[in-house]
Formats: structure tokens, sequence, C-alpha cells
């Protein structure tokens, strides 16, 4: 028995995410930071080049982007934090949660 999905009406509770995917950080102290996490979560590089290192530790693409921010000073109005991305259980799931946040 198949159900369907009322997107029009997708209820009041706000639906969970079912794990956290992963976070990227920006920093101008891309190298340590790289090798600070690898070590920290004992994670591989998966992808890099100069500007990116995507790190995991398990089967995920990534859990941890380093991002290069080759400035000289930290500025006082930049936070270091890009982005955070969460999973759910499936695309319905991530859809309704979307339309009850909006």
């Amino acid at each position: 028995m198949t159900s369907s999905v009322d997107f029009d009406n997708p209820g009041k509770t706000v639906l969970k995410p079912v794990k956290l995917a992963h976070v990227v950080l920006r920093t101008n102290n891309f190298l340590r930071l790289s090798s600070y996490y690898q070590t920290f979560l004992q994670a591989r590089i998966n992808f890099e080049n100069e500007f990116m290192h995507l790190l995991t530790y398990d089967d995920e693409h990534h859990r941890i982007g380093i991002v290069n921010m080759d400035i000289a000073e930290k500025d006082p109005k930049t936070c270091g934090l890009e982005h955070i991305a969460f999973s759910y259980s499936s695309l319905t799931d991530l859809a309704i949660s979307y339309l009850q946040r909006k």
C-alpha cells in the first residue's frame, strides 16, 4: 500500500534531520586546520586543491570542508562558518521539512 504526501498541507510538526551531514569552515590557516581535523577525527582527505580540502572519516563523501581564505589579518566582521548541511531520510522528508519552515 502506497501512502501519498500532501505537500500543500505539510503539517505543523517540523521534521528533524536524521543526521548532520557536513560542516564547512573558512580559515586563513588552511593547512594547519586541515591537519588538525585529520588528526583529531582520524579523517582522510577525499578531495583537495589549493582552495579546499574535503575530509571524511566514514563512508560519506565529506564531513568537514576546509576552505582557504588567504587573508593576512582576520576581519572582525567575518565569521568562520561557511555552512552546515543536514541529511533527511528521503527527498520527500526534505521537501516537507522545507515547506514546514517556509
